[in-house]
């Protein structure tokens, strides 16, 4: 009966220790059956250049150009100025009569000229003729105004005082007409700063991009890396 028992209990013994040691041999069999992890992927080798700073979002440039508004401005004043000045000192003997006329008409005639050398330059639009047709027309208009009230007012009075018309002196007709000019070309010099010159002035040249450009750079490869610079000449 005793033998039985110790049979018994070296059977149970024997049959946990098998089992504990196919357990054991399993897990390591499943242990070893697990495949390795993926490697970590390798950064690209091309090599990725690093800014010195972060680029600046550059406002775009103003649709108008250059405003030659007050240099054609300027440039009037002066013709004016040289106008009326050779008529003056023509009539008062300061220059002769020849020097005088060829002043006065020579800065009309520069007058006339300057408004359209300026469009031609600076504006997108075919203005030259325009100019010229206004800055002729504004002061032969107004100068024969002008001739025609002086006169006009200089007969009346010879009339009145009982002289002749053939005998009135109508020496201010002259001034009268160098007066009225000189109004003509300024109203014209003002209409076209203010209508002509603001609405077609040509665009700012495009900013040029510059000649030299370098940056440095930084490139990692699985099995070193580098660090150099980049640039463009």
């Amino acid at each position: 009966m005793l033998d039985r028992a110790a049979m018994s209990a070296r059977h149970f013994v024997s049959t946990s220790l098998l089992a504990t040691t196919l357990s054991l041999l399993c897990a390591s069999a499943r242990a070893d059956e697990t495949p390795p992890s993926a490697p970590a992927p390798e950064p690209s080798p091309h090599t990725q250049p690093l800014s010195a700073e972060p680029p600046r979002a550059e406002s775009p440039p103003d649709s108008a150009g250059f405003n030659y508004t007050v240099p054609m401005m300027v440039t009037d004043v002066a013709f004016m100025g040289a106008f009326a000045g050779s008529f003056t000192m023509g009539r008062s003997g300061a220059i002769s009569p020849d020097l005088a006329r060829v002043g006065t008409f020579g800065s009309l005639a520069g007058y006339v000229g300057s408004g359209a050398l300026y469009h031609a330059a600076f504006d997108t639009r075919p203005k030259t003729a325009l100019s010229v047709v206004v800055r002729t027309l504004a002061p032969l208009t107004f100068g024969a105004i002008g001739a025609l009230e002086v006169h006009a007012s200089e007969s009346s009075k010879c009339k009145k005082a009982g002289t002749p018309e053939e005998l009135c002196d109508h020496n201010g007709t002259e001034v009268g007409a160098m007066i009225g000019a000189l109004i003509g070309m300024l109203g014209a010099t003002v209409a076209e700063a203010t209508i002509v010159v603001p609405d077609g002035r040509k665009p700012p040249p495009p900013p040029r991009a510059s000649a030299l450009s370098v940056s440095p750079s930084v490139a990692v490869q699985g099995s070193g890396g580098h660090v150099g610079v980049v640039g463009t000449f």
